[in-house]
């Protein structure tokens, strides 16, 4: 028996037609990630209730935990906690509580209450029902010999409302969790290959839980601490932000964007000369302007494409000087047949302006080569202008 490891079966047709994406299954795994579990399986299954007990067999067989989304609604195609009830060879019983929460919650929106809604109140026999905060359909427990199993609605709002019972459930129940610490480096300018041997040379011999994710232009480098290897460990820790310090751009999930407008002075005109990301940048921007109108009306913008056979440090420079003493003003321009292209930063009469070479310098890599030279500015110019 392994109750570390756990299973997500996501059901529903409407999921394994392509109807909608499950997305459930990916914030539940790194939930259960977090908590020190081995997420070995996640599968779809259409409305059958012959898939959803096969499911249910596989899963069991797999570990000890099981987490079962979907299929807890009033319609005739909600039938899980059935089949549930069925797979544990349980009969339904009828919860009184659940029946006078969801007539309540009903009627106080103002929406009848249809007879249908009663079969969102049976639970197989020897189930904990947990009360969902956000919706009609109560999520459940059901624990055997060797398995945990927890019933969750469908949707993914609904999903979280009711995720910490079910994560206090977990944690009495699976064997050996311990809540880990995830530590996190955003890194800029080296494939995920590199990188990730970088990495394990760093943390050979450390024992710790390394993993990847590649998002263009980032690498993730993810590493999970159990509790006390933070101190234990400190020495792999600081090995690693050597070894990967040159292309760090950010840590725990920190917004190079936001960086970048925190940096910002608190007065005065803000001007942006975007002739390299072809609006990559202004994209990036965009979403933290519209929630400051304050900084969102300091800003200014002018957008182009600079043709390759210029030379970006030139145009650029000829570009920030005619705006010379108009506030602050950020500038890019790329990029030349080498894949290089000009940063630069004005205040007042002061300009800096460095010419940088990216990461992807042929010409069928452009897209990236925008959002590359796009998140290197971020950055750039937050760390020039605290300077």
């Amino acid at each position: 028996m392994h109750l570390a490891r756990a299973s997500i079966i996501a059901i529903g047709t409407e999921i394994t037609t392509g109807q909608i994406t499950n997305r459930n299954a990916a914030w539940l795994a790194q939930k259960l990630s977090e908590l020190g579990a081995e997420v070995v399986l996640h599968e779809a299954v259409a409305d059958d209730r012959t898939m959803i007990r096969g499911a249910l067999d596989r899963a069991r067989a797999l570990g000890g935990l099981i987490l079962v989304t979907g299929g807890l609604g009033p319609t005739s195609d909600d039938f899980t906690r059935e089949v549930i009830g069925e797979w544990l060879a349980q009969p339904m019983i009828f919860n009184e509580t659940a029946w006078k929460k969801i007539h309540d919650r009903l009627s106080g929106l103002g929406i009848p209450v249809a007879p249908s809604n009663r079969q969102q109140c049976y639970f197989p026999r020897d189930a904990r029902v947990i009360v969902n905060p956000d919706g009609t359909a109560d999520a459940f427990e059901c624990l055997g010999s060797d398995f945990g199993l927890w019933a969750f609605p469908g949707p993914p709002r609904e999903v979280a409302a009711v995720w910490p019972a079910i994560e206090a459930g977990i944690l009495r129940r699976a064997e050996g969790l311990e809540r880990l610490e995830l530590r996190t480096w955003q890194c800029i300018g080296k494939s995920e290959s590199e990188l990730g041997e970088i990495t394990e040379r760093a943390l050979e011999g450390s024992g710790l839980m390394i993993g990847y994710r590649a998002h263009r232009p980032f690498v993730e480098i993810k590493v999970w601490l159990r509790p006390g290897q933070a101190s234990t460990h400190a020495i792999y820790l600081a090995r690693l932000e050597t070894a990967i310090g040159p292309w760090v751009a950010t840590r725990q999930g920190e917004d190079l964007a936001q960086r970048l407008c925190a940096a910002l002075p608190t007065h005065g005109s803000v001007r942006l000369l975007d002739f390299a990301t072809d609006g990559v940048l202004a994209e990036r921007l965009s979403p933290l302007l519209r929630e400051d109108a304050a900084l969102a009306a300091r800003f200014g913008a002018e957008l182009a494409w600079l043709n390759r056979a210029s030379s970006p440090e030139d145009f650029l420079r000829t570009k920030m000087k005619a705006v010379a003493n108009e506030g602050l003003t950020l500038g890019l321009a790329g990029f030349g047949e080498a894949g290089e292209w000009a940063l630069g930063v004005q205040r007042g009469a002061e300009l800096r302006i460095e010419t940088l070479v990216s990461a992807y310098p042929k010409r069928e890599l452009l897209d990236r080569s925008r959002r590359y030279a796009a998140e290197v500015a971020l950055k750039t110019w937050a760390e020039w202008l605290v300077r």
